[in-house]
């Protein structure tokens, strides 16, 4: 054998031994008719709740595990209204102790700020949900194998403004909206093993129904299942939505003929738009799917870490050019904005209501109208600061990892 030779294979072999292959582990379960004795009542953002006809579909808690570098992180994501804070320890508390792999982990458990999803603080419904969310955790990491990723961004034009606008002193919203929609695809040897998608919109296309339903997240795992073919896990995350709603209000008039001359006269009000909004995440989901399987990473580098600000717990975790953000806020879309803007990170997905509930926050510009706020106005600006300093912290930390390969 040649000395270059020899030579090649020994830098191929250091190459290879540097080279921190991500495992990634998936789990989920379905909460049904089946799982309670009769059926809940639906909470709603307003503070009452109305007793439930019916199952329509189920809810899921999908749990996501990435373990690289030494750090193990979790997501769950919950087709709740929120997930309250005694419950978030509690299942972190129990998942901790389910595997060693857990213990220094970092957690980010969201919901999708659900209307028609059941009520996580009756004391027998949390049991069940934090005895379904542990099982569904320890599952995730019980799955952690070899694997990669790919992410990326398409357009979907899900979510409005929410403040209702027929009056003759209408000038404008206070406001933007966001039709971004994020995804991180999982791999296993070039098979899609899962997916997160982040939206932002809230799942309130069904608020005023009295069926218990993920909403349009239900027709969106449909949608994308039927597509690939295989009934693959499905992450789902609200980005920044406090201000947004997929109900129009300025061309409502407009959105109603749309609905009914696409799907029928005949078919409900909010199951048009949930099938409506669904066809457009599936659109963004194939064109964002087809350019990013160009750069599928089985090595990028990874990190991430629990931060405080006050009593409020947040969450920071990278996976290549991919950030993920949490807070424990229903926020404005513009603190999104201010951290997507400032980020190191190619793409940065924003997830509100993690690790606990702490209500609405609003902008400035709208804060002294928003009674339900709790917190100072200067809390926003304190979140998207102490966000922006951990990305950057973690960008840092990844450099070394990102050199190797």
């Amino acid at each position: 054998m040649t000395t270059l030779r020899l030579a090649i294979l020994l830098f191929a072999a250091l190459t290879t031994a540097f080279k921190a292959q991500i495992h990634i582990g998936w789990a989920e379960a379905a909460l049904d008719a089946k799982t309670f004795a009769k059926l809940p009542a639906i909470p709603k953002d307003n503070g009452n709740a109305i007793q439930a006809t019916e199952f329509k579909d189920p809810l899921m808690l999908t749990a996501l595990a990435i373990n690289g570098n030494n750090q193990t992180a979790v997501f769950l994501s919950c087709d709740l209204i929120h997930v309250p804070d005694n419950l978030v320890q509690n299942i972190i508390d129990q998942a901790k102790r389910s595997s060693p792999k857990l213990e220094q982990a970092t957690f980010v458990i969201s919901a999708t700020n659900n209307q028609t999803g059941i009520d996580p603080n009756d004391p027998e419904i949390r049991e069940i949900l934090a005895k379904t969310a542990v099982k569904t955790i320890a599952d995730s990491v019980r799955n952690l194998a070899p694997g990669a990723i790919a992410q990326g961004a398409g357009y979907a034009v899900l979510a409005h403004n929410a403040n209702p606008r027929n009056d003759k002193d209408f000038q404008g919203y206070e406001s933007p909206s966001d039709h971004l929609a994020r995804f991180l695809f999982t791999y296993q040897e070039n098979r899609l093993t899962g997916v997160v998608v982040n939206l932002p919109c809230p799942a309130s296309c069904s608020e005023n129904s009295s069926e218990i339903s993920a909403d349009f997240w239900h027709d969106v795992r449909q949608a994308i299942r039927d597509h690939v073919g295989a009934p693959i896990p499905i992450l789902t995350q609200t980005a920044a939505a406090n201000d947004a709603t997929p109900i129009v209000s300025h061309y409502k008039k407009a959105q109603d003929r749309r609905l009914k001359l696409k799907f029928g006269k005949d078919t409900r009000h909010d199951l048009a738009l949930r099938k409506d909004l669904a066809q457009l995440v599936l659109n963004a989901f194939v064109e964002t799917k087809a350019w990013t399987e160009k750069k599928i990473e089985d090595a990028p580098g990874f990190a991430c870490e629990s931060i405080a600000v006050d009593d409020l717990k947040l969450s920071t975790v990278v996976v290549g050019n991919a950030a993920f953000a949490s807070n424990p806020f229903k926020i404005d879309t513009d603190y999104m904005h201010r951290i997507q803007a400032r980020s190191p990170f190619e793409n940065t997905f924003v997830v509100q209501q993690a690790n606990g509930y702490a209500g609405p926050l609003p902008t400035e510009r709208t804060f002294d109208q928003t009674p339900a706020a709790s917190v100072p106005k200067e809390m926003g600006q304190k979140i998207v600061n102490a966000t922006i300093e951990s990305l950057r912290a973690l960008r840092k930390s990844i450099q070394p990892q990102e050199k190797k390969q």
